[in-house]
């Protein structure tokens, strides 16, 4: 199993620096209710690929800003960077992860 020593977070010690990002992915099919998704999350921005439509369908936000995820900031150039760097991150985990 993957993961952290989580015993740290719940007694009264220096709680280590934490990971930056973390590999989401939802593979189970909910009969066309929720789509499947692989992405990056981090602290301040989501990244998401939802697989089933014909291409990927993007998504990017702004966690911070907009908690409710209303505007996809995937099309916005002044969001472009943050995008390449979060879709470099979703196909590294890719690769690594298999």
């Amino acid at each position: 199993m993957q993961g952290e020593d989580l015993t740290q977070l719940f007694g009264k010690q220096q709680v280590p620096a934490w990971r930056q990002r973390f590999f989401y992915e939802h593979h189970y099919s909910h009969k066309g209710k929720i789509p499947q998704t692989e992405g990056v999350i981090e602290d301040q921005y989501k990244y998401l690929r939802y697989l089933d439509p014909e291409p990927d369908y993007e998504v990017l936000y702004d966690v911070k800003e907009d908690p409710h995820e209303v505007e996809n900031l995937a099309d916005n150039p002044a969001y472009q960077t943050i995008l390449e760097e979060l879709r470099n991150h979703w196909t590294y985990f890719k690769k690594n992860l298999q």
